[in-house]
């Protein structure tokens, strides 16, 4: 048997030394919103405008217009 190619022994690497993930399809970072006397003591009531898919993200985004 010959001998392993040089970037075979280099290897995959581990979960540290991988390159970061592509994010230049992601629209914005998740957040919550600032939790108001209404939303801390009840319910917060709305209507959904539109959903924005994010390449970054599992479940879509739902901007917050109430």
């Amino acid at each position: 048997m010959g001998r392993v190619i040089r970037n075979q022994r280099k290897g995959r690497g581990s979960i540290f030394s991988q390159k970061a993930a592509n994010t230049r399809l992601n629209k914005a970072p998740a957040k919550f919103r600032n939790l108001d006397f209404a939303e801390r003591h009840g319910y917060l009531r709305g209507v959904v405008r539109e959903i924005v898919h994010d390449a970054g993200k599992f479940p879509d985004e739902l901007p917050d217009n109430f």
